[in-house]
């Protein structure tokens, strides 16, 4: 799956007291190891929001949801201005991240 957001391209962000971040939602997180700028695919009220970039078939580790700095609201700069909200991206991405968890099964199994 191509990824929503193409190198060059400029985000405008919107802070979650404007607009809170939603499922199938691009959205600049803060981790151990940076930012990151990936679809959210859980947001629990109050408990742990998982990420995921488009082409990755796993999920990123778990963030806090204060630790989700903003939404990504419109894409620009290599072309026409576009949103980046995809319920059909996230509908793949967790078909993706199922079929990964399927693929490891077996392996599991045998180590029971």
């Amino acid at each position: 799956m191509a990824p929503a957001l193409e190198a060059g391209e400029q985000v405008t962000l919107v802070a979650p007291s404007r607009r809170r971040p939603r499922a199938g939602d691009v959205v600049l997180a803060a981790t151990a190891s940076g930012l990151r700028l990936h679809r959210l695919m859980w947001a629990p009220r109050g408990g742990r929001w998982r990420t995921k970039a488009d082409r990755s078939p796993t999920w990123d580790p778990a963030v806090r949801g204060t630790d989700v700095l903003a939404t990504v609201v419109e894409v620009g700069g290599l072309g026409a201005s576009r949103p980046t909200r995809s319920t059909a991206q996230l509908a793949v991405s967790w078909a993706r991240v199922l079929l990964a968890h399927v693929r490891a099964l077996p392996g599991r199994l045998c180590g029971l």
